[in-house]
């Protein structure tokens, strides 16, 4: 019978990207993430997947035999989608610009690598648009494809995709470096979506309505205000998405802590 797609998500955070594939019917069956109160909301949400707190820790031949005995596909590979989004602080106009000199710059390369030695059959990515635009500079992405294109990947163009272009409420700008294996890469090139709003101009302009947030996105436990608490543990950063105590509007990037 069908087999639904099976995605491995890196650097998760919020599992953005798994859970649009999610939503097109694929299984998550392996996380890892850093942050412990997003590992927890990743494994209420995928009670089933494989779950690790520390990529550098994560034994690549014993994730890949997990990986292998969880799955009834009588296919080769461990998972069939990679997605992550490794840290774009060595590449971010915010940050110090060490591109390369940046250790958190090879987190983009590894993980490349990773998918690669999984056998997966795509890798999508997310980054800053300097990833892009600077590679002249940093060779990190040059560095990706032709590892990729040496594993019989076929490396999609890259293009800067702005969120208030693409329906969102921030004026943020991504890229995402796809590579589909040459086995399956027949298909058409993905297409931005098209201009359907405008860069936000206020702060009222990014928020949203508690109805309007998926349930995908709660911390488990009761989420409070950190004025109202003198924690010092579980601290997590939600992408827009904190209810203060009840109906409110959701700010943007609010950091907030969480009781369990």
């Amino acid at each position: 019978g069908h087999q639904p797609i099976r995605v491995v998500e890196l650097w998760a955070g919020l599992r953005a990207l798994s859970v649009f594939f999610n939503q097109k019917g694929a299984v998550t069956t392996a996380i890892v993430e850093g942050e412990e109160p997003l590992l927890q909301l990743a494994g209420a949400r995928h009670p089933k997947a494989v779950l690790h707190s520390d990529f550098y820790g994560v034994h690549w031949d014993s994730f890949r035999r997990e990986l292998l005995e969880r799955s009834t596909h009588g296919v080769m590979g461990a998972a069939d989608i990679l997605t992550g989004g490794p840290s774009c602080v060595a590449l971010s106009d915010a940050g110090k610009m060490k591109m390369q000199k940046d250790k958190r710059s090879e987190q983009i390369l590894e993980s490349v690598r990773m998918g690669i030695f999984l056998g997966v059959k795509a890798i999508l990515l997310e980054n800053v648009p300097n990833l892009l635009r600077k590679d002249s500079k940093h060779g990190i992405l040059t560095a990706c494809n032709k590892e990729a294109e040496d594993a019989g990947f076929r490396c999609i163009p890259v293009q800067s995709v702005s969120h208030a272009k693409c329906g969102g409420r921030s004026q943020r700008a991504r890229v995402f470096p796809l590579w589909i294996h040459k086995s399956v890469s027949d298909m058409s090139d993905p297409v931005p979506d098209s201009d359907r709003g405008e860069a936000p101009c206020s702060v009222r302009d990014c928020l949203r309505e508690v109805e309007d947030i998926s349930e995908e996105v709660y911390l488990p436990g009761r989420l409070v205000r950190v004025d109202e608490v003198r924690w010092n543990e579980g601290e997590a950063t939600l992408l827009g998405h904190l209810v203060y105590g009840g109906k409110a509007p959701v700010i943007p990037g609010s950091t907030v802590r969480y009781r369990s």
